[in-house]
């Protein structure tokens, strides 16, 4: 079995980067001979995890939900870090979820619930990306917008902030289309410990999960309240995707974690990651059911 590649960050490619503001994690926009222009972001050492951003991608692709391209990454002086290319169109302008909602709303005037969230996508005639290999269901970036919130459930991503999806825009024809699905850091228990995977279930550990909505009465939507309502939203659409996920080979999502290379995750982790989209895959597939 072929483990997953990792490019090396060279002294001279490190010379002239631009530092990129915001996030917890150090970020760096760099070029590389192979990969052209990158975000870089350091892995943090005490918890390493650029193996959740590699895992959530490869994942994506199981079930072609465009998602940001991520690729292991390791510097001259040996630390670790994921590198994405750039995932804009030339000649297009990249605008987040934030900037729609306050420029509609009015900056602070709205809950982000999933209901002001498609109310966007609507109005601004948001349309799908291009380029990608679409399920022929999918006519609409809304019905895209469903498969992530349901691939977000399904790899546990806590994260779908309101700067965490966008929109790019031509800048000639001012044409809009969703972006694809990227920045999946806190998802598959990847704020656990080890010790925490060993002694915890997965069915306890989504039990006590918040997404990052508010429900209609203002309070934190749980990534299972989260799963009811984007089903009400659309229930057809949430079935194709669900259906997606549920024809993953589980002997396939075990393999991508076996191509991790040596001291990247931990077996802990490994264990915990597999069981827990295990588990979700059952919980999807039990709603529709």
């Amino acid at each position: 079995m072929t483990e997953f590649s990792v490019a090396k960050i060279s002294p001279a490619a490190f010379e002239n980067v631009e530092e990129i503001e915001g996030g917890a994690a150090e970020k760096y926009r760099v070029n590389l001979p192979d990969l052209g222009t990158v975000i870089l972001k350091l892995d943090d050492e005490s918890l390493n995890g650029a193996w959740v951003e590699k895992i959530t991608y490869e994942l994506a692709k199981l079930i072609d939900i465009p998602a940001a391209t991520y690729e292991f990454a390791e510097l001259f002086d040996e630390r670790r870090a994921i590198v994405s290319p750039n995932y804009l169109i030339p000649n297009h302008d990249e605008r987040s979820g934030k900037s729609l909602l306050d420029g509609y709303f009015g900056q602070g005037n709205y809950s982000y619930t999933l209901d002001t969230v498609f109310t966007i996508i609507d109005v601004n005639e948001i349309e799908v990306p291009s380029g990608y290999n679409l399920p022929p269901q999918v006519k609409t970036a809304t019905d895209l917008l469903i498969g992530y919130l349901i691939f977000d459930y399904w790899i546990d991503n806590i994260d779908r902030h309101y700067e965490n999806w966008g929109i790019q825009i031509d800048s000639v024809t001012g044409r809009k289309e969703l972006l694809p699905t990227y920045d999946h850091g806190l998802s598959l228990g990847f704020l656990l410990f080890d010790e925490e995977c060993l002694d915890l279930a997965p069915a306890s550990h989504v039990q006590n999960q918040s997404s990052a909505f508010s429900g209609n009465k203002g309070r934190s939507l749980s990534m299972n309240g989260m799963l009811v309502e984007v089903i009400s939203i659309k229930p057809d659409l949430a079935r194709v995707w669900i259906e997606r996920i549920a024809q993953v080979n589980h002997n396939d999502i075990i393999e991508l974690f076996e191509r991790i290379p040596e001291g990247w995750i931990s077996h802990e982790k490994k264990l915990f990651a597999i069981d827990l989209l295990e588990f979700n895959c059952q919980q999807l597939t039990s709603v529709l059911y």
